[in-house]
């Protein structure tokens, strides 16, 4: 017998367009990605983000600079895990 709303799927994907680069930092115990947009956001996750191969980066201690002007972040939640996919943002050309 269902009682209230809808069972959540399994997997959930949201993704995210950066346009302007990424600060990725390790904290104690997890790693935050922080962008700026229409309004500055940060994702704290427990991995660290796996980044394309394409994606430029530049790597200083425990940050790691996302030089790319434009790309994609990808956080899929699975199990009560979150994971971060950052890749380069691809446009179709008509």
């Amino acid at each position: 017998m269902k009682l209230f709303g809808k069972k959540k799927p399994a997997v959930q994907e949201v993704s995210y367009e950066i346009f302007g680069g990424a600060t990725v930092r390790k904290t104690e115990g997890s790693y935050e990605i922080a962008w700026k947009g229409s309004h500055p956001m940060s994702v704290k996750f427990s991995f660290p983000p796996e980044i394309e191969e394409g994606v430029k980066t530049e790597r200083r201690q425990d940050m790691i600079r996302i030089t790319s002007q434009q790309c994609r972040l990808r956080i899929v939640t699975k199990d009560g895990d979150m994971k971060a996919f950052i890749s380069e943002l691809k446009f179709l050309s008509p």
